[in-house]
């Protein structure tokens, strides 16, 4: 090998290097940025997740005892929380009862019931 060729050789090689290292620390740039945006994108997935997971048993405690007998069956075994309270009327008496103690309830905080009753009244005669 003559020192013309040793040269050429060592000059190719040396820009050769440095085209491999900088090739090298843009790959790795671009890896880092993907690996940051695999990980953004992992804990939006997560909250999305969980968001669909807490209107999933949402449903399930509130719906499904009131969709069939099987349904309130199923959500008792799933739900150890007590089932929400429901009123149940036997007439309409039971209605009107409901509704003063519920002005009386207003009166108390101090809201003033007596439009939205005479609104009440007004609307179910008319029905009648």
């Amino acid at each position: 090998m003559s020192i013309r060729e040793f040269f050429v050789d060592w000059l190719t090689a040396s820009r050769y290097v440095k085209w491999l290292e900088s090739r090298y620390h843009e790959q790795k740039q671009v890896y880092t940025q993907w690996l940051g945006e695999k990980d953004a994108q992992i804990k939006q997935l997560r909250l999305e997740l969980l968001s669909a997971k807490a209107d999933g048993d949402r449903m399930r405690a509130v719906l499904m005892p009131y969709a069939s007998p099987l349904g309130a069956v199923y959500s008792q075994q799933q739900n150890t929380s007590k089932p929400p309270v429901v009123p149940t009327f036997s007439g309409p008496d039971d209605w009107q009862s409901e509704l003063n103690k519920l002005y009386e309830q207003e009166k108390q905080d101090g809201i003033s019931s007596e439009r939205r009753q005479e609104v009440h009244e007004s609307s179910s005669n008319d029905a009648a």
